[in-house]
């Protein structure tokens, strides 16, 4: 590769970086508070790209072969563009007890308490907060396995979407929606009644209303 198509080249990661930063594309593989990195990134590889462009009228060097390897990404997010993580990861990364922490009580304002998914497997596995509310999840769809109902998901990361974990609630009550569809589910918790902590196994939610919607502009918790 002779030095000005490596200045194209980085041209091209330093734009790749600026559209994901630009839009909410980044939100689909990194945490939020990236987008900031993600234009400084850009700015730096687009002014890289210009000092190679005007040294190249200077010097007969050549860049490596592996230099062709920075159109990786430039293909990847402009022509194969990957949606945000789905039903495989959430079938293969699910938390099969989540993280006991010291919730605060449910709030009673309205007819449903909007609550993270993994809020709620917290809760039913370790308290009984939950106990007599009425409370609204957002999610994706799965199968289960075995078992009866359907299973609601949603990923969880901490900066990409690499370390990416799952929370799942079986929903039972009502028909099961098409599989990695997006639905709002209100419902109720269905107390095992077993004095074990962390209750052993999924949460189990009684559906009082499950309506379609689109896949939230974070699809992360």
């Amino acid at each position: 590769m002779i030095l000005r198509t490596q200045g194209v080249v980085l041209a091209l990661t330093g734009g790749v970086c600026a559209r994901l930063a630009l839009t909410d594309a980044h939100l689909r593989y990194v945490n939020g508070w990236m987008r900031w990195p993600l234009l400084i990134t850009a700015v730096v590889l687009v002014l890289l790209a210009v000092r190679v462009v005007l040294l190249a009228g200077r010097t007969e060097d050549r860049a490596p072969a592996a230099s062709w390897l920075l159109l990786v990404p430039v293909v990847a997010v402009f022509v194969i563009s990957p949606p945000a993580l789905g039903a495989y990861t959430a079938e293969r990364s699910a938390v099969a007890v989540a993280a006991e922490q010291d919730w605060e009580q449910v709030d009673d304002d309205g007819p449903a308490t909007r609550m993270k998914v993994g809020e709620f497997q917290s809760r039913a596995q370790w308290d009984d907060t939950l106990a007599g509310r009425t409370v609204e999840l957002v999610g994706f769809v799965t199968q289960p396995e075995g078992g009866e109902g359907w299973v609601l998901n949603r990923l969880s990361m901490s900066c990409c979407a690499a370390d990416t974990v799952g929370y799942q609630v079986r929903v039972e009550g009502a028909p099961a929606p098409t599989t990695e569809s997006w639905v709002r589910l209100t419902g109720t918790w269905v107390d095992p009644s077993t004095g074990e902590r962390p209750r052993p196994g999924m949460p189990v939610v009684e559906a009082l209303d499950v309506v379609g919607v689109p896949e939230p502009r974070e699809p992360y918790e």
